[in-house]
């Protein structure tokens, strides 16, 4: 119910200060018409951002990654994986719009990585990055611009591992082969 009246007022919301952000574009008030317009955009954004999963589902996913993160600490790795790719199953449809599949993704990413699997490695940290969360996460980068840099696609390589970099600092490099480092310093002054 909290939620429908929310969601009610929202809307309200959006209709009062969509032509209200309409008739600022007449005026000369830039840094308003940008502020209002981020409001309006949180705004619309608010449904999404509130969207949660029910208890019962959550906690499954839950269980099922943790018991995957002690399989892979074990070195049971494809043990791992399908453990995660069960959790990410349990996720409803459009299973991309949940913040459960941005670290489900990493995790099953990451274990096609350590396997050097790089093909299936890339497809599951690009699907991560177009998760909630996963733009901007340095981590999530940090993987893209290494498989990018085995591909052979220096250029993105390169704008992945800035990101990373940018968002994580040279710590986020440590545990990794040095060669991405090497690399990115070729590219940008570090």
């Amino acid at each position: 119910m909290i939620l429908r009246t929310m969601s009610w007022s929202l809307q309200g919301l959006i209709e009062v200060m969509g032509p209200l952000w309409a008739k600022l574009t007449f005026l000369r008030l830039p840094k308003l018409r940008r502020i209002l317009s981020s409001i309006l955009m949180i705004l619309i954004r608010m449904p999404d951002i509130m969207k949660q999963l029910p208890d019962d589902i959550h906690k499954e996913i839950t269980s099922l990654c943790k018991n995957g993160d002690e399989l892979a600490k074990e070195g049971k790795l494809e043990e791992a994986k399908k453990s995660y790719v069960d959790a990410l199953r349990l996720l409803p449809q459009e299973h991309r719009e949940w913040e459960a599949a941005t670290w489900i993704y990493v995790a099953i990413g990451d274990i096609h990585f350590s396997l050097g699997n790089n093909e299936r490695a890339f497809k599951c940290f690009y699907n991560a990055v177009q998760c909630p969360k996963g733009l901007g996460n340095p981590y999530i980068h940090l993987r893209l611009g290494q498989l990018y840099f085995e591909q052979g696609n220096l250029d993105k390589a390169a704008d992945e591992l800035t990101r990373a970099y940018m968002g994580g600092g040279m710590d986020i490099f440590m545990e990794d082969d040095p060669k991405y480092l090497e690399f990115l310093e070729t590219r940008i002054e570090i």
